[in-house]
């Protein structure tokens, strides 16, 4: 990926349908994005579809900021897949997963393991218009800040999940399944081809290297995402497509 040019209108840049059929920007981001909600076309087996409620409401969360704990809970349940959208959309009300059901204990299970959700929740509601503003202007200090409280399930990936809300979108979401994405589109890998993208994991909240993470591999998505077209800032239909997409060329073994 050394040699990737991230200026926008690189001609390098492939789109590609289900079919292998070179499209421009605009329709893959069309196609794929439809593709992310409940009662989407369902070409594309194997992905958690959403409710047009639930993410309505996330956007809502995003445009007016994080106002207290429960809208903490509610973003930290749509990143990490703990909402059931089916039955959000017919109740619309969050609906949550059985191991997340009683999140007003704030120690909901991830994986099997303890989450601690109440104090993720209370260092964010703590300052929000500081950290907010850390967010937009100093990424890496907030990050660094949100390690620093040593949060017990709290990942690299699902930091940058806060760091998105608190900067108001200013900092751009993460997934792996994104990032392959644009991996593929800028190295022309096709769906329905045989290669596929390998990505890998951001650095341990632990290690060294965690210290850069804006600068490098955080950096690097930021720099990929930039060279598009479509500014991610103002068109939240992006990142649902990459999501979507990245399904269809990632590697099968890549692991969270």
């Amino acid at each position: 990926m050394e040699d990737i040019s991230y200026n926008k209108g690189n001609e390098r840049l492939r789109f590609f349908d289900l079919n292998g059929k070179m499209i421009d920007e605009q329709e893959f981001i069309s196609i794929y994005s439809k593709e992310y909600f409940l009662g989407g076309e369902g070409n594309i087996p194997e992905i958690r579809r959403s409710s047009y409620y639930i993410e309505n409401e996330i956007c809502k969360i995003l445009k007016n900021g994080i106002s207290g704990e429960d809208d903490v809970t509610k973003v930290m349940a749509w990143k990490i897949g703990r909402i059931k959208h089916k039955e959000s959309d017919i109740s619309k009300n969050f609906v949550f997963s059985s191991d997340w059901e009683e999140t007003e204990k704030h120690n909901p299970s991830l994986y099997g393991k303890r989450f601690n959700l109440k104090k993720i929740s209370e260092f964010i509601v703590s300052d929000r218009k500081k950290l907010s503003a850390l967010a937009k202007n100093k990424p890496q200090e907030f990050l660094n800040k949100l390690r620093d409280q040593d949060i017990e399930g709290l990942g690299t990936v699902y930091m940058i999940a806060l760091l998105f809300f608190m900067s108001g979108g200013d900092q751009p979401i993460y997934d792996r399944f994104a990032m392959a994405a644009l991996k593929a589109v800028y190295c022309g890998i096709c769906p329905s081809g045989s290669d596929k993208v390998s990505v890998r994991g951001l650095p341990d909240k632990k290690s060294k290297a965690f210290n850069s993470v804006v600068e490098k591999e955080y950096g690097c998505y930021i720099k990929m995402l930039s060279g598009l077209e479509t500014d991610y800032r103002k068109c939240r239909d992006l990142d649902r497509a990459l999501w979507v997409y990245g399904h269809l060329v990632i590697e099968k073994c890549t692991r969270r």
